[in-house]
Parts: structure tokens; sequence; C-alpha cells
């Protein structure tokens, strides 16, 4: 995982590998919903989403689930 500010940047794939029970079903399905709530939440109206922030967002929000477990 590489460390980019305060934010740790990685995959799910890559935390998995370091500590598999991260990637079983329920914890997978929990990153892909909280991905898709984050790109409803951030939608601006026609303009579109800004990605960055979505991936910024739902990495902060998995570091959380990460630090949990």
């Amino acid at each position: 995982m590489e460390y980019i500010g305060r934010i740790f940047s990685f995959t799910i794939a890559e935390a998995g590998r370091i500590r598999s029970e991260l990637v079983v079903g329920d914890i997978v399905g929990q990153a892909n919903y909280m991905f898709w709530l984050l790109m409803n939440e951030l939608q601006d109206g026609y303009e579109g989403v800004d990605l960055g922030e979505v991936y910024g967002r739902w990495c902060g929000w998995y570091e959380g689930v990460v630090q949990q477990r």
C-alpha cells in the first residue's frame, strides 16, 4: 500500500493479499455499495462526478474498514 498524505492508496486486491479476510463477499459487497453511494451522493447535476473526490472518500472509508477488522 502506498501512503499518499493522509490516505492509503490501494486496491481491495492488494489489501486482500496482506489480509485475506478483507476479500470475503460481505466486505467486497460493502465496498461496492459505498462506491456507488458516493457516486450518487457526489453527482453534480448533469456535470458529472469528480472521480478523484469519490476515490478519496472511498479510500478514507475503506481505510476505516481495514483498521476495524
